[in-house]
């Protein structure tokens, strides 16, 4: 006798992929969590009082309040499915998809989606900060940027509007959901790019002009700092994201969940960085500047 539920294997894949994508958001979301606290202790604790720091306090608890009302919408929508309808036809994740205009499934997806918005235009806002000096040339190296920022805000509220029909979800309505999740991967594609390529450039130049003395600078231009600051972790899942969704693969049942909670831990990175001075900031292009150029000078 079997005490399995009658599923075809494809479905047992999708919900092994499912839960174990769950268990690892849950071990991410601890991280968040871990980092939030630092944050916002530092922010405290900091003898800085002024808007400046109220507004990364607020942006702080408003970017993990978010991806903490998606873990609770996900941990939700999981246990309800495999506890009370473990015999549901077509199984548990069948039930997911046909009750997935559910207020607390629908609360959860607009979290996601928040969430994405909330990283997205911070990386936006460091991209910025990062290219303060090119006056000239800024605006127009945004430019790409910001429309894709506000494509994503478009399609990614059609998304919500159509995933919260009846009978309808993220992975029914594939056009829009891959619209929107293709906008976003490309933003996160270029502003990585775009931020890790100008710290590179700034490593390579303080490195000609200084050389061992540059090591002194490492805060602001070693490698670690370039991943973090581009929020190379954020791009990379995006992209092992999306491929396998464009495809319809299990596997993306797998890195949805952990997509989430990392839009909450890279911005959380950068912005604890920035409570201890360790961030890029248009003073640190200033000075990094000044710095090669003295340097330069003293050297003809």
């Amino acid at each position: 006798m079997s005490y399995k539920p009658d599923l075809p294997p494809p479905l047992n894949t999708v919900y092994r992929l499912q839960y174990v994508g769950d268990t690892l958001a849950l071990v991410l979301y601890g991280i968040a969590t871990a980092i939030c606290f630092l944050c916002v202790t530092s922010l405290l604790q900091s003898s800085r009082k002024d808007a400046s720091s109220r507004k990364q306090l607020c942006y702080v608890c408003l970017v993990y309040i978010s991806g903490t009302l998606f873990i609770a919408g996900e941990t939700w929508s999981s246990a309800v499915a495999i506890i009370d309808y473990p015999l549901y036809p077509g199984g548990p994740f069948t039930w997911q998809i046909e009750h997935y205009n559910h207020p607390v499934i629908v609360m959860g997806n607009a979290a996601f989606t928040m969430t994405g918005w909330l990283a997205d235009g911070f990386m936006l806002y460091r991209c910025y900060v990062v290219y303060t000096l090119q006056e000239r040339w800024r605006w127009f190296i945004l430019v790409g940027p910001i429309l894709l920022y506000l494509a994503s805000w478009a399609t990614g509220i059609l998304l919500l509007v159509q995933s919260g029909l009846p009978q309808s979800s993220l992975f029914s309505q594939v056009n829009i959901g891959l619209a929107y999740f293709t906008i976003s991967a490309a933003l996160n594609i270029v502003i990585t790019g775009l931020i890790s390529t100008k710290l590179i450039t700034h490593r390579m130049r303080m490195q000609k002009v200084m050389g061992e003395e540059s090591k002194a600078f490492g805060v602001y231009t070693s490698l670690t700092t370039i991943l973090v600051e581009s929020s190379a972790l954020y791009a990379a899942l995006f992209f092992m994201f999306i491929i396998p969704f464009a495809v319809d693969h299990p596997a993306a049942k797998l890195f949805l969940p952990m997509l989430a909670q990392v839009q909450v831990i890279a911005p959380l990175l950068v912005s604890y960085r920035l409570t201890k001075k360790r961030a890029w900031t248009s003073d640190t292009s200033k000075t990094l500047t000044s710095i090669q150029c003295h340097d330069s000078r003293s050297t003809k």
